[in-house]
């Protein structure tokens, strides 16, 4: 019987340690995402995707109806997209990511690095960095269009026959 009550204290200690060890490392996750601002940063990204969307409505010379119509599709799709993208339904789907993937070890180091002066000095000038790389990469696809339009064309026009009739 003694066994027994010895081996059910032992268990018992074991699992409140995993347990107070999880504690622990989801409270390092919460104070990275904390002090990174992810919920901030998921939604100016969306707000960049947005106004991507918006840049590329269609061209000067579509009738008022066609504008119409393709704003309307756009803000039903960042709609949906923000629905099933917020931060509520993504954060535990990042706090599960970031557990399996990262050691309590590694999650200390990356918490005294972003409060480290590197850090802080990383995370204030993120939000510009992402702006003008996503400003060079709309620039890019921008020239690109035509260029991929191009390429589609061509391969429809070579493939018509190809498509299998339902």
């Amino acid at each position: 019987m003694r066994v027994i009550s010895l081996l059910t204290l032992i268990f018992a200690l074991v699992l409140t340690r995993a347990q107070a060890d999880s504690a622990s490392k989801a409270q390092k996750i919460d104070a990275i995402f904390k002090i990174t601002k992810v919920e901030e940063t998921q939604k100016r990204v969306f707000d960049q995707i947005q106004n991507m969307m918006a840049a590329q409505a269609p061209p000067p010379g579509a009738s008022a109806e066609s504008k119409a119509a393709s704003q309307e599709l756009s803000k039903k799709i960042m709609d949906l997209v923000a629905q099933k993208m917020s931060w509520e339904r993504m954060r535990p789907i990042w706090v599960r990511l970031y557990d399996e993937t990262f050691t309590e070890d590694e999650l200390d180091g990356m918490l005294a690095f972003y409060q480290s002066a590197a850090g802080e000095a990383m995370l204030q000038k993120m939000p510009v960095l992402l702006t003008k790389t996503m400003s060079v990469a709309q620039q890019q696809m921008t020239e690109l269009t035509p260029e991929i339009q191009k390429m589609t064309k061509e391969y429809m026009d070579q493939h018509k026959g190809d498509v299998p009739k339902q």
